[in-house]
């Protein structure tokens, strides 16, 4: 814009050849000379604009904001004390670019507000280390990471000293110790991060038959009651340690469970015993065979029995050398049938002490009458003190048992001998005696049978 004095009458003066101003170079309404005026007046059409006056855009580039104006002359002071273009807010934030899902809560640059919102992870008071508890999380095995969802989602997290933070419950990890995790392992757990295992794994001592073998804890085993579940072995094992799972077996010695210290006839472990028990209830004779344990076989050489019994003038016999024995009777028909004896001397001697009581069963028979009067047929058994010398003995009983008496033609008696407080040892000796038989005929026999031995514990 440019403006043009035009002097009065007087000397000099400007022609349109020496000016440049146009008509649009001049304020609307306003006269000049200039070049396009042909030496004579003009009138300027150039539009003045208000102090304020609106944009026509906006425009953001190359770090600068370009405002759109209209064109004219700006020469009038706005509100600020300047000549203004207005631009509404709205339409520079668009210009800007400003987007409020991308800004924070609480700020609103040019009108837009922030829709992010601002979460404190030490809580609203700012003062609590749960504040940004999360219940969403998990393992990734693919990625490898323990992952967690933040619990307000998509906000921005902040903290006072600018360490945001999320967390979660660390019992969520587990409560695994030390003491249950292997040695050589770490683990996690609401008591650490990657805690090494303290759990003693405890070692294989072997195999056998190609199944692996460990030892009991200090060696230590016993048989023992286990209350209503019975006798069983106890083995001490590792408290707190692992046993390794190809494992089949404990194992403690016990020397002493060896088949000469297990009775014979009994199974403990699988180990069958070879110990003969002298001292439990045994069959030593079964009226056929001796045990060879207690009882082996009849005695040799004499005993004198005339403290307990005798036939006449004798009183030393020789043991029967079969179970069954027989008598011939003498006599006669009219009675008087001469008496009968018959001994069994068992050796070697037993030792009492262990028992308390033993049976012996004897039977007898005879083709004869037994009259109602005399002795008829009495039967003793008794273990006699070992007096006397080898092959030669003297009858003297510690405990006996006898069945005196009987009438009928046969019978079968179990003699029972107390035992209880005897501590000796001693020879059994079983007779079968007999009188007063009647003769039918002739030829009359006394049969007695030594059936049965037993000792009772």
């Amino acid at each position: 814009m440019a403006e043009c004095i035009i002097m009065g009458t007087g000397g000099g003066g400007v022609s349109s050849d020496e000016v440049t101003a146009r008509a649009a170079d001049v304020v609307a309404g306003k006269s000049y000379l200039g070049a396009d005026t042909d030496d004579d007046v003009g009138v300027g059409t150039l539009v003045e604009r208000e102090g304020e006056q609106p944009t026509t855009g906006v425009t953001i580039s190359d770090g600068l904001a370009h405002v759109g104006m209209l064109p004219g002359a700006y020469r009038k002071n706005g509100r600020y004390g300047t000549p203004e273009v207005k631009a509404p807010v709205d339409v520079v934030a668009r210009a800007a670019g400003l987007d409020g899902t991308k800004m924070l809560q609480g700020y609103s640059p040019l009108g837009v507000p922030g829709q992010i919102p601002v979460f404190n992870t030490m809580g609203p008071s700012g003062t609590d280390p749960r504040g940004s508890l999360t219940t969403e999380y998990g393992l990734d095995f693919n990625a490898r990471t323990l992952w967690m969802h933040a619990p307000a989602h998509s906000a921005y997290y902040m903290r006072s000293d600018g360490h945001p933070h999320i967390c979660m419950d660390s019992g969520a990890l587990g409560d695994a110790t030390a003491q249950q995790v292997l040695q050589g392992c770490t683990f996690t757990s609401e008591h650490g991060l990657k805690i090494p295992g303290a759990m003693y794994r405890w070692p294989l001592s072997g195999d056998i038959g190609g199944q692996k073998v460990m030892d009991a804890y200090e060696n230590t085993a016993f048989i023992g009651d286990y209350g209503a579940r019975g006798v069983g072995v106890f083995m001490r094992m590792p408290g707190g340690s692992q046993i390794d799972p190809s494992c089949m077996w404990a194992w403690a010695p016990m020397p002493g469970a060896i088949p000469s210290n297990i009775r014979a006839g009994a199974d403990i472990g699988g180990r069958r015993g070879t110990l003969v028990d002298y001292a439990a209830s045994c069959v030593p004779f079964d009226g056929a065979r001796f045990d060879g344990v207690h009882l082996s076989g009849w005695a040799d050489g004499d005993c004198d029995t005339s403290r307990r019994f005798r036939v006449g003038p004798i009183g030393r016999y020789q043991s029967a050398r079969t179970a069954y024995a027989r008598s011939a009777i003498g006599g006669s028909s009219a009675g008087g049938g001469e008496p009968s004896l018959l001994v069994w001397l068992l050796t070697p001697s037993v030792a009492l002490q262990p028992f308390r009581r033993a049976l012996v069963t004897v039977s007898y028979s005879t083709n004869t009458t037994i009259m109602g009067h005399g002795n008829g047929v009495n039967l003793w058994a008794g273990f006699s003190r070992i007096n006397g010398v080898q092959r030669s003995r003297t009858l003297d009983p510690i405990r006996e048992a006898s069945a005196t008496g009987l009438r009928a033609q046969s019978g079968r008696v179990v003699l029972e001998i107390p035992l209880d407080g005897v501590t000796e040892q001693g020879f059994l000796v079983v007779a079968a005696h007999g009188s007063n038989f009647r003769q039918k005929g002739g030829g009359g026999v006394f049969d007695a049978h030594l059936e049965r031995i037993e000792l009772i514990a």
